[in-house]
């Protein structure tokens, strides 16, 4: 739900030690530190390490960052413990942070949570807004949302700028807290202010989409620009849409195909239909129908809908990949119940079915029913025939067939109304014993001894 980010920061705590000379020493450890002389740093360090918590702390982040010596995760994780066992705030963070990721130690998310408590306790931000991470999440403890929301909170207070993002967050999804729109823009407004990329895109998406606050695209073309920036692949996707269609700025194809590709390339979903779409049109980019099918492929696999259903567009109409009506309507099936299923893919889906013959559309289930995530679709058994090739087929298969999809009419039985049934893909015909013909839509249902949906047309 939360994001934790080990930031590798000075961090000059006050800690009581006996005699001036020390103190000095790593006043002077510090110093060399901060301009960057890691050597002269670890000259100073060393005669310290024995017993004084924060050269222990500053010695354990120049191991896992590799500063002024190899970088070693383990020696870093000794360092942190004898710091962390002396009370040292940030060091009892560091070392918890280490046991929650499994960095230099086994991981160990109880052990993560005493550490993270230890400091939260002394007022550590971070380790506050690690503890609510942990509570939120039921990671080394038993969940319980509102301690973890008010841990995040506490860290939020003192500008812990991370905790300040996911404080909003919280305030979106009325996790830990109750949910309140107003609230939520007032905390990823102060995680933006701050620099916070994840907070800059939501907030440039509320901006947008008038969440919460009133719609401007202006202040959403700005906050996206600031996120996508730094990198976030949402904000760089989002920023592509705004350029697209000229939101808040003068209409950009060029500098739409820019952002969808950067967000493309970090596989944010989506992202490579966007880009595909360009490429189909021509614009922002020279028309490629063959680079358009490989980046709708590529959405697709990720589970995209609209990646999915723009993939059996092009083999619908044989746009640079061949023309092939199973695997047109294999990638219609997965686009109608994808998590973002696209709102034409059931009637698309539907046409597609009057060029095919019932064999061919269950084909096209099959294919569909085995995909997984991440893959490619499987091999049709049947040769791939053109759309014209295809009506011919199902032509001669309805004139055997009597031109009718519906069934024969089943004989009468007494005190009871029987049926026959013909389902092609959830598009049912059914002929009842009295001669009644129905015709409706089967529900489609998961079947766990075949681990695939299935459709499920009902008895009579």
């Amino acid at each position: 739900m939360l994001k934790l980010r080990l930031i590798a920061a000075l961090a000059l705590a006050a800690v009581a030690l006996p005699g001036t000379a020390v103190a000095a020493g790593y006043d002077d450890a510090a110093e060399a530190y901060q301009r960057g002389d890691f050597a002269a740093a670890l000259r100073e360090l060393k005669p310290l390490a024995a017993d004084d918590a924060r050269a222990q702390y500053l010695l354990g982040v120049m191991n896992q960052a590799g500063q002024g010596v190899l970088k070693n995760e383990v020696q870093a994780s000794e360092w942190y413990s004898k710091a962390a066992m002396q009370g040292h705030a940030d060091a009892q963070f560091s070392i918890g942070w280490n046991y929650a990721q499994g960095v230099g130690v086994q991981k160990n998310e109880r052990i993560a949570v005493d550490w993270y408590r230890k400091a939260a306790e002394q007022g550590q931000a971070k380790a506050q807004h690690g503890l609510g991470f942990m509570y939120l999440n039921g990671r080394g403890i038993a969940q319980d949302q509102r301690v973890g929301a008010d841990w995040v909170r506490k860290a939020a207070d003192q500008g812990e700028v991370n905790a300040q993002g996911d404080l909003g967050v919280l305030y979106l999804r009325g996790a830990g807290v109750a949910r309140d729109k107003a609230q939520a823009i007032v905390w990823l407004r102060k995680a933006a202010e701050n620099g916070n990329a994840d907070a800059q895109a939501r907030l440039g998406f509320a901006y947008r989409n008038g969440d919460g606050i009133s719609k401007d695209d202006s202040a959403a073309l700005a906050w996206l620009s600031k996120a996508a920036e730094q990198g976030d692949r949402e904000a760089q996707k989002g920023l592509g849409v705004m350029y697209m269609e000229g939101r808040g700025v003068e209409r950009d194809d060029r500098l739409a195909v820019v952002w969808f590709q950067k967000a493309a390339d970090q596989d944010s979903l989506g992202a490579k239909n966007n880009l595909g779409y360009m490429y189909e049109e021509g614009r922002g980019a020279l028309q490629d129908y063959a680079a358009a099918a490989r980046l709708y492929e590529a959405s697709a696999r990720q589970g995209d809908g609209w990646g999915q259903r723009n993939l059996a567009r092009l083999h619908r109409e044989g746009k640079g990949v061949k023309q092939d009506a199973v695997i047109a309507y294999a990638w219609l099936n997965l686009a109608a119940v994808a998590p973002d299923a696209h709102p034409r893919a059931v009637e698309e889906r539907a046409a597609i079915v009057s060029q095919m013959t019932t064999d061919q559309v269950a084909e096209g289930q099959r294919l569909a029913s085995e995909w997984k995530p991440g893959l490619a679709l499987g091999k049709s058994r049947f040769k791939t025939a053109t759309i014209a090739q295809q009506e011919a087929l199902l032509a001669h298969s309805r004139a055997e067939a009597g031109g009718d999809l519906f069934p024969v009419r089943p004989p009468a039985q007494a005190g009871a109304t029987t049926c026959n049934t013909n389902c092609v893909n959830g598009a049912c015909y059914r002929t009842y014993s009295d001669g009644r013909r129905v015709e409706f839509q089967a529900q489609r249902k998961w079947n766990p001894m075949a681990n695939a949906f299935e459709w499920a047309s009902s008895t009579c």
